[in-house]
C-alpha cells in the first residue's frame, strides 16, 4: 500500500514539474508587458551589447539574439542549474524608445515547483545594473 502511494506521489510529481517548465523557446512566447522595465539614454545598439556583455558577467548563457522589423532587439537567455535551483531562462528586450531605448527583463524559472532559484525582480535589477555601468 505504501509503496503504491510513494508510486502515485512521484509519478503525479513528475508530471506536474514537467507540465510547468519553462524553456528558451517557450520564454520567447511570454507576453512582454509582464516584464520589469527601466529606460536607458543610448541606442539600441549601445544597450543590446552592454546587455549581452552583462549577461556574460553574470555567468548566464547568452542562447539566441533576434531583431526585428521594428528595431528591437530580443536576447534569450539561460541560468544553469545550480545545488539551489533547476535553473532559469530570460529574455530581454530592447526597444527603441523617444530618448533611447526601453529594456524589458522576463524570466521564468525551469521547473514548475521551484523554491528557489533567481527571480524576475532580481535579474532585472543585476542587468539593468550591468547596463547602467558600462553605459
Amino acid at each position: 500500500m505504501f509503496k503504491k502511494f510513494i508510486t502515485a506521489l512521484f509519478v503525479s510529481t513528475s508530471a506536474l514539474t514537467i507540465a510547468g517548465c519553462a524553456s528558451e523557446s517557450t520564454i520567447v512566447e511570454v507576453a512582454n508587458e509582464s516584464g520589469t522595465s527601466q529606460a536607458f539614454s543610448a541606442s539600441v545598439e549601445t544597450v543590446s551589447a552592454a546587455a549581452a556583455s552583462t549577461l556574460t558577467d553574470l555567468g548566464l548563457n547568452l542562447k539566441d539574439t533576434t531583431t526585428a522589423d521594428s528595431g528591437a532587439v530580443t536576447l534569450v537567455f539561460s541560468k544553469p542549474v545550480s545545488a539551489f535551483s533547476w535553473g532559469e531562462v530570460g529574455k530581454i528586450l530592447i526597444s527603441p524608445a523617444a530618448n533611447g531605448a526601453q529594456v524589458t527583463v522576463i524570466s521564468r524559472t525551469r521547473a514548475a515547483i521551484q523554491l528557489f532559484g533567481t527571480t524576475q525582480t532580481t535579474f532585472a535589477e543585476q542587468i539593468f545594473a550591468g547596463i547602467s555601468g558600462k553605459l
